[in-house]
Order: structure tokens, then C-alpha cells, then sequence
């Protein structure tokens, strides 16, 4: 089933609010507020207690999905006759004027409550009167707060698939400009043959594409509902657990009760997925920074994309780059802290699990931003097409094409093969030469098979040609793979 799409506000932070009254200070652990478990205890909490239970300014992030979530099982209620008729209808209007409150900059937030959820509730109180009571019937804040993580993690999913697919699309256009652009090809950091730039990247692309699908195995595994599920063992009411899911868009109701409050798998493997995607991403942006450098200039970047240094103002710093790369340790934390947090709780709700929304927040914030930002740089960036041929032909770089040429055309097995192209070489070095300049008698007097369609692959440009292997640098073969990743992916 298709999902149907929440409002996105929910995935901004832009309506965070700060917790300026929760002090800290020493003097204060004797104050006393407001109970948080409806009286029950004839005695007050302490502030120290209300602090660290206090996540508002967290998880208000999660308002319009959990606003979404509340409504859905509201309409179940009322369509099984568990509340009224006319209290489901007061609650779900008063949480459309919240809804639309907090969207617009003008809800109140309370920090002497918990939560969004403590906020939603005390508004709706104000705006329904006695009618708030219904909402706590067949309902527990532990099957909600799994199910509305839930919902933000399937969208910050769909999210982060588009600026993936913007970011390929922008890779692929400028392959596409660049298939016969000659650039080196390196290992160990060191430049082994000539190859294309635009093939090289298309290996970009490919490495996006399988972030894409684990976007997508994560998205199917996580889409089933806990709600119904209630604090643990289910409901006493008679429930229609499958139309709620069905209203939120999930495949089907979670099939075990105390699984679905108290799994987080779907936030471990979304970390998972956004800590191998930032390892591509910083990967990508290595590269570009190395390109940048003014020691090698194979590609220029726009005023827009540097910094000026502020001693040397002729410098260009490619610093948003080098940040790329820095956060990826940042979101490498956030899947160890989740994986911590969890390793040692019981099957059963803890307050511990409250603690992986803001890990998850924090890394898509992180991620989608990097994402972004290599898009827009990727689109920008100019490549010097000369630099980079130049460079392709550093260090006799077409000697491995000389040894396939030997073996193919000559017979020869490859140690012998491999040893006639060492003694070119050396001559090429004695004669300062390029191994393209050479000239056939010279060669033939190392290795009389030789002949001048030895020149196929000595000049760096037909090398590369040479290498028609499917998913290889020869440029019909690059086309080709352009042309299957506009049909996979974008």
C-alpha cells in the first residue's frame, strides 16, 4: 500500500522551542511542581525529576504526525462506538486548529509539561472542554510514540530518497558532459590508467543508487502499525487496530503486541542507512576536494561554493566540502548511541527508548543537509578538461593497456608480457619520452611482433577506447550505462 503523504512540517525543526524555565540550579532540587501521574501520589515531584523526564523540545517535532496518529484512532473509536460521536468529532477539530497553531508560530508551548503530547492534550482541554476525556480511552502514550517515530522515520525516508535522486540526476547530467573527458584513474592514491571522468562518475551514481534501495527495504520493513498495541498486551476495547493503519498509510498491524511498543529497529537500521550514505557522501566530497586542489585543478568551483581565506585572499576554500566530510563522524555517533542505548534493555518499554528521537532527528538534519549540499555543488562545479588529460598521462599510465595489448596480440604469456613493457618503459624514462612518442622501431627492437597498432593503446585517449567490456571506460560503454541509470533511478 502506498503510504499517503503526512505535511512535512513535521520534519523541520523550525518550531523548536527552548526549555529556558527547567533551571539547573542546585538551589532549586527542593521546589516542587505540578504531579505527573494525576495525583495519585500525595506528594509533589521534585524539579530535578521534571527536567529529565522533560523531551518537549525534542519531540515537538513530532507534532503533526502525532496529531495524525491521534485523529486516526479517534475515527476508529467513534466508528466501533467505543466514545461518542460528538466527542470524537469536538477532539478531531480542536487537533486541526492545533495542528494549524503550531504550523503557524501561534501555539503556546507549556514547558511544565512533559511532551508534545502533555501540550497537545492540555490544549485540547482548553479548546473541547469535558470531551478531552475520551482521548484516554483504548489509548497508551507507549503504542503512539513508537507508531508517530515511525511515521516521521517513513517520511524524513521519502524525503531523503528525493535529495538522493536530485543529487544523482545532477551527477548524471554531468557525466553525460563529460564521457570523453580524460582524467587518472588511481590505487593506492596513486595514478594507475587513464580513464573517463564521466565513468568515474557513474561509480558515484551506483554507490547513491544502493542507498536508494536500502531507503526503500527499510521503508517496507518498518511499515507496520503498533497502535492498539497500547502500553504492552493490547486492549480490552474492541479495537480496529488494521483501519487505523490503513488511515496512516502502513501495510498492516504490527503482529505482536509487546514487539511493537518496544521496537526500535527501524530507528537502528535508519542510522544504519544514513551512517553507509555519509560514508558515500564523504567519499564524494574527498574527491572533489582533492580535484580542487590547486596542485592538481582538475575541477573549479564558483564563488558561491568558497571561502576566501582571510589572510590569503587569493585562496579558494572549499570548506563546506571539508564539512561534508567532517559530519560523517557525527552521524557514525548517533547509530553507536541507539545501538548502546538498546543492547541492554529487557523486552518491555523503558524510558530508555524515549532516547532515540533525538539521534534520529539530529542525523537527518545532518544528512539531508549534506545531501544537498553535494547536489548544488555537483551541478556547479567546472571541470579543467586539460589538467585533468594532462594528469591522465602522468607516470606512463597506458603500461597495463601494453601488457593486455601484448598478451592479445602477440601471444605472449603474461610474466614475459609484463617484462617487455618494464623495458619500454625504461626507455621511455632514458628518453624523457611519453610511451606514445616512441617510435615503432624502437619498440620492435625490444619486441620485433610489435607494430603500430601498438599506438591503440599507448596514446592515452584510444587506451581507455580500448577497454570495451560492458560497465568499462570506453565511452560507448559509459553512454550506455548513463542511459540505464536514467531508466533506474531518476
Amino acid at each position: 500500500m502506498t503510504a499517503r503523504k503526512l505535511n512535512k512540517q513535521e520534519l523541520t525543526p523550525d518550531v523548536a522551542n527552548s526549555n529556558d524555565n527547567l533551571t539547573s540550579s542546585i538551589s532549586q532540587v527542593e521546589g516542587a511542581v505540578n504531579p505527573l501521574w494525576g495525583g495519585f501520589f500525595n506528594n509533589s515531584t521534585n524539579e530535578l525529576t521534571r527536567k529529565m523526564l522533560s523531551s518537549l523540545n525534542i519531540d515537538k517535532r513530532l507534532y503533526a504526525v502525532a496529531i495524525e496518529s491521534t485523529k486516526a484512532q479517534l475515527r476508529m473509536h467513534v466508528k466501533r462506538e467505543i466514545i461518542a460521536d460528538q466527542d470524537g468529532k469536538k477532539l478531531i477539530e480542536g487537533l486541526d486548529i492545533i495542528k494549524k497553531e503550531i504550523s503557524e508560530g501561534k501555539f503556546n508551548f507549556d514547558n511544565t509539561q512533559n511532551d508534545i503530547y502533555d501540550n497537545i492534550e492540555r490544549r485540547l482541554a482548553e479548546l473541547c472542554g469535558g470531551a478531552v476525556e475520551s482521548l484516554y480511552i483504548a489509548r497508551s502514550k507507549n503504542d503512539q510514540i513508537s507508531g508517530d517515530l515511525k511515521l516521521w522515520v517513513r517520511d524524513a525516508y521519502d524525503s531523503l530518497d528525493s535529495g538522493l535522486l536530485n543529487l544523482q540526476a545532477a551527477l548524471i547530467d554531468k557525466a553525460e558532459e563529460n564521457v570523453k573527458t580524460l582524467m587518472p584513474g588511481y590505487t593506492n592514491m596513486q595514478v594507475e590508467q587513464p580513464i573517463s571522468l564521466g565513468h568515474h562518475l557513474m561509480a558515484y551514481v551506483e554507490m547513491l543508487g544502493r542507498d536508494r534501495g536500502r531507503i526503500k527495504d527499510a521503508r517496507a520493513r518498518l511499515n507496520t502499525s503498533p497502535y492498539g498495541s497500547n502500553s504492552l498486551a493490547g486492549s480490552a476495547f474492541y479495537i480496529n487496530r488494521e483501519m487505523v493503519g490503513r488511515i496512516l498509510g502502513f501495510d498492516k498491524a504490527a503482529p505482536n503486541s509487546i514487539d511493537s511498543v518496544t521496537d526500535r529497529d527501524y530507528v537502528v537500521e535508519f542510522l544504519s542507512f544514513a551512517s553507509i550514505c555519509s560514508m558515500h557522501l564523504s567519499r564524494i566530497a574527498e574527491d572533489l576536494i582533492f580535484w580542487h586542489s590547486p596542485n592538481n585543478n582538475f575541477i573549479s568551483f564558483s564563488n558561491a561554493f568558497v571561502v576566501q581565506s582571510s589572510i590569503t585572499p587569493f585562496k579558494r576554500d572549499p570548506k563546506i566540502i571539508e564539512l561534508v566530510r567532517g559530519r560523517t563522524g557525527k552521524v557514525y555517533g548517533a547509530l553507536v548511541n541507539i545501538l548502546t542505548t538498546l543492547k541492554g534493555l529487557s523486552v518491555g518499554f523503558s524510558e530508555d527508548l524515549q532516547e532515540a528521537a533525538e539521534p534520529v532527528f539530529e542525523t537527518y538534519d545532518t544528512l539531508l543537509n549534506n545531501i544537498n549540499v553535494m547536489a548544488a555543488l555537483s551541478a556547479d562545479f567546472i571541470v579543467n578538461r586539460k589538467e585533468m588529460k594532462e594528469a591522465a598521462q602522468y607516470g606512463y599510465s597506458t603500461a597495463p593497456d601494453l601488457v593486455n595489448w601484448l598478451i592479445i596480440n602477440t601471444g605472449m604469456k603474461p610474466k614475459k608480457a609484463i617484462n617487455t613493457t618494464q623495458k619500454i618503459v625504461n626507455l621511455a624514462i632514458q628518453k624523457e619520452s611519453k610511451l606514445s612518442l616512441l617510435e615503432l622501431n624502437e619498440l620492435q627492437a625490444i619486441e620485433p611482433k610489435i607494430n603500430d597498432d601498438i599506438y591503440s593503446v599507448l596514446i592515452a585517449s584510444r587506451a581507455v577506447i580500448s577497454r570495451r567490456t560492458t560497465a568499462g571506460t570506453n565511452p560507448v560503454q559509459v553512454r550506455k550505462a548513463i542511459r540505464s541509470a536514467r531508466r533506474r533511478y531518476l
